[in-house]
């Protein structure tokens, strides 16, 4: 497979340019170097995608044009030479010179979206079809004008389109493109009848959707597509044959074609769900439960499809990126289960559905160790080189590396191909006895083991009310709550509001201890959180006040608008107290999978003193960002509890705060360490959560950085940065963050922030977290969330501000 670079396309077009400027270049010649520049010019405009900006289509357009008018001009002149049937063959050169004009004029309305564009393209087409009485131009013409029918709603316009897409269809040619020619026709018809209501339009439109569908075999990947303008087209508003459950079973067909596209299969059938999902919920589960086991088995075959979207040929920013029209599938999907009554079916899809992401990622790192020698070298000489290659632009971005259209395109062949070899080889794994889950979503009884040492609430946000999931050992049970999802928006932005008031007003800052009475509206939040999420979980739960190690440790796994939430801050402060950790100690985990990852790796549960190094950084100075004085006495403060000899220097700095903190030291010694300690500026950055990172002396330590870390070391990372725990507003479900990444590069413990920090909170906090973790022999991970909730109580029972302690989050083990 060879692929043109669009530096090669920017080549052509120039030296195409070049050779038509030539004075004495012959008409022929020229005629033919603007069609092949048109068509280069073609090329480029679908490798930029959606830059508006297509160098040389304006030129490329004037010179069409002259080309049309040196036609027409010399079709005024007398005496012209005849074919010996008769014909013109000035007609001949008009029609080509006209049909490639309109293509150009075509291809840049899809940039521009001018509509005199289309109007200029179907005046010459009709000037070509006027000189002969051939097809060739009615197809074409049928499309330009259906597209100006779609922009300006004029009916003659329409009108004509379906004329002319019949009169393609009255030319003799095999069945091949038939399929084609008829869903445009019916596409028509469906729009006609959306403008006219006519009843016979919708009646035809499906009748030749139908007969498209019939020229279709099984193995061609276009009847997905003819699949869903069917389902579609059953429950369009007043047809005469509307039907749901027509179109809910022609909907399981387009997402079931194992022949067309994942991407746009999945594109279709969102589409479908948005219409069909409330028209079936309005509908009483008792007299049409069929129908909503039908909607159901539609979501989980959506959801099957995300691994196939977020592929392993892609890197990592366009996998994440290939996500983002299906971010709350999984929750939709949950959701409809829970309606059910079906809580486990509902964990699977939301497992399913969510940080897929990173369980793409996390089955690249699969062991393979129980598969057959030979398979499992050649899975895991695959899945290191498709993980290693899925880091290229990152790579590529680094300082000293100038990034080539050419190393782009010769990645993407190789990955391709490696990516394609992965998945035949995983689905011959599942042919094998006890291998048929192999990477696969996993069914309940996998999932549930999560709750061994504790249980795992899953909070899943919906438009009226919102919803957890309770994992218990004794199984699984959901619990209404009071907020729906707006609201729980609304509180997140306020807690972030009121924590930004209070660093302007300098609190945050200057203040140790403020006065708890003051006015500061995160207390009303966090009451609010109290009473209509938490409160009704603990007791659903059975839960009593508890003190110190009494108290159970709880996983929560938010979704949507949770993600942004301190819940285990909740409570009411104000008077007597009543708060989740009364109860409870809490963590977080980006999903159920990662939080089982962490479980089952061996030596996971304790670690000798003597064989946990630690890496200290503390970069307290960043130009053109506060300053961070307290950070140089944080790492003091640890390397008082941690042994010196187990403190891993860079260069000649074994504390590592000032110089040569760069991303490559830190790098350099991340593998040795067990633990890792970053006290410095984070960033969560809003536009590509991938380059979020902590700010060192040379740039940021990125989330894409961390994630090529697989260190075998690894145990404890403790993230005191700002926003580190925060993830991406516009992808929230699957949390790209830096604690996340920590935990994929293979900490099985980590503490982060959900907002920004005071810098005079990190070296009492660092203090408690690793007193309490050093205080035997051996480093128990189950002591660092006790140490965090003391430490946050601490500041807490000082006076502080919430915006002080609830920021602080534990996740993982």
């Amino acid at each position: 497979m060879v692929l043109e670079r669009v530096e090669d396309l920017h080549d052509q077009i120039d030296v195409y340019q070049r050779i038509i400027s030539l004075p004495f270049l012959p008409a022929t010649r020229r005629w033919i170097i603007i069609y092949n520049l048109s068509g280069t010019l073609k090329t480029l405009s679908g490798r930029l995608g959606k830059d508006p900006n297509v160098p040389g289509l304006d030129a490329c357009i004037e010179f069409q044009r002259e080309e049309v008018q040196t036609v027409l001009a010399a079709l005024e002149l007398p005496n012209q030479r005849l074919f010996l049937d008769g014909t013109n063959p000035l007609h001949l050169s008009l029609r080509h010179a006209a049909t490639n004009l309109a293509g150009s004029l075509g291809l840049r309305y899809k940039h521009s979206k001018n509509v005199a564009d289309l109007e200029e393209a179907a005046k010459h087409l009709r000037h070509s079809i006027s000189l002969d009485v051939e097809y060739f131009a009615f197809f074409p013409l049928a499309n330009v004008l259906n597209e100006i029918a779609n922009r300006t709603h004029d009916a003659a316009t329409r009108d004509e389109a379906v004329h002319y897409y019949r009169k393609t269809l009255e030319r003799p040619t095999d069945n091949s493109r038939r399929h084609f020619f008829l869903e445009h026709l019916a596409g028509a018809l469906r729009s006609r009848f959306q403008e006219t209501s006519s009843p016979d339009d919708a009646t035809r439109a499906l009748q030749i959707h139908l007969e498209a569908l019939e020229l279709l075999s099984p193995e061609q990947p276009q009847r997905y597509y003819t699949f869903y303008n069917i389902a579609s087209l059953y429950i369009f508003p007043n047809v005469p044959f509307y039907d749901i459950p027509f179109s809910l079973q022609y909907a399981i067909s387009l997402v079931g074609d194992i022949h067309g596209s994942p991407r746009e299969r999945l594109r279709l059938v969102r589409m479908l769900l948005r219409d069909l999902r409330p028209l079936v919920l309005s509908m009483p589960k008792e007299t049409s439960g069929d129908l909503h086991a039908l909607l159901l088995e539609i979501y989980g075959k959506a959801v099957s499809l995300l691994p196939q979207v977020a592929v392993f040929d892609l890197d990592i920013k366009l996998r994440l990126s290939a996500l983002a029209n299906s971010e709350t599938l999984g929750t939709e999907a949950a959701l409809l289960a829970i309606n059910l009554s079906q809580p486990e079916l509902a964990l699977e899809l939301l497992e399913a559905g969510r940080a897929v992401f990173w369980s793409q990622a996390r089955n690249l790192r699969t062991p393979f160790d129980s598969l057959p020698p030979k398979l499992a070298e050649e899975f895991l000489t695959l899945s290191r080189t498709l993980e290693k290659s899925s880091h290229l632009i990152a790579q590529m971005h680094r300082p000293g590396i100038e990034p080539t259209h050419r190393l782009w395109d010769e990645a993407l062949v190789t990955r391709r191909y490696q990516s394609d070899r992965f998945v035949e080889l995983t689905k011959e794994v599942r042919t094998f006895p006890g291998f048929k889950d192999f990477l696969a979503n996993q069914p309940y009884s996998h999932l549930a083991k999560a709750a061994l040492k504790g249980p795992v609430v899953v909070l899943i946000p919906s438009t009226l009310v919102s919803y957890a999931i309770l994992i218990k050992n004794t199984g699984a049970s959901y619990v209404r709550l009071k907020s729906p999802k707006d609201r729980l928006q609304v509180l997140g932005m306020s807690l972030r509001s009121q924590n930004l008031r209070s660093r302007q007003a300098g609190e945050d800052f200057e203040e140790r201890h403020i006065v708890r009475h003051t006015v500061d509206h995160s207390y009303e939040l966090l009451a609010e959180l109290w009473v209509d999420i938490v409160e009704p979980i603990i007791k659903a739960l059975g839960l009593e006040v508890m003190e110190g190690r009494e108290r159970p440790r709880v996983t929560w796994l938010p979704t949507g608008p949770f993600t942004f939430l301190p819940i285990h801050a909740a409570g009411v402060y104000r008077s007597s107290v009543r708060c989740c950790s009364n109860y409870m100690v809490s963590s977080y985990a980006p999903s159920i999978s990662t939080l089982l990852s962490t479980q089952k790796v061996p030596g996971s549960t304790i670690l000798r003193r003597e064989n946990a190094k630690a890496l200290l950084v503390a970069v307290s100075d960043i130009p053109g960002m506060p300053r961070l004085p307290s950070t140089k006495k944080e790492i003091e403060a640890i390397s008082k509890i941690i042994p010196s000899e187990l403190i891993l220097d860079i260069g000649d700095n074994q504390t590592t705060e000032g110089a040569n903190v760069t991303t490559q030291t830190v790098l350099q010694r991340f593998a040795e360490a067990s633990i890792v300690h970053l006290a410095c500026h984070g960033q969560q950055d809003a536009l590509n959560p991938l380059e979020s990172g902590f700010c060192v002396e040379d740039g940021r330590l990125t989330v894409a950085q961390l994630m090529e870390q697989n260190s075998q070391n690894a145990f404890f990372a403790f993230l005191s940065a700002c926003e580190t725990a925060k993830g991406d507003s516009s992808q929230p479900d699957q949390s790209v963050h830096l604690a996340a990444a920590m935990l994929f590069a293979g900490f099985k413990s980590v503490v982060g922030t959900l907002w920004s920090m005071n810098d005079q909170d990190g070296p009492v906090v660092a203090e408690k977290v690793y007193s309490q973790l050093y205080k035997n022999e051996t480093l128990d991970p189950d002591e660092i969330p006790y140490a965090l909730d003391d430490a946050t109580r601490d500041l807490r029972e000082e006076g502080l501000r919430p915006s002080r302690w609830a920021l602080f989050i534990h996740m993982g083990i």
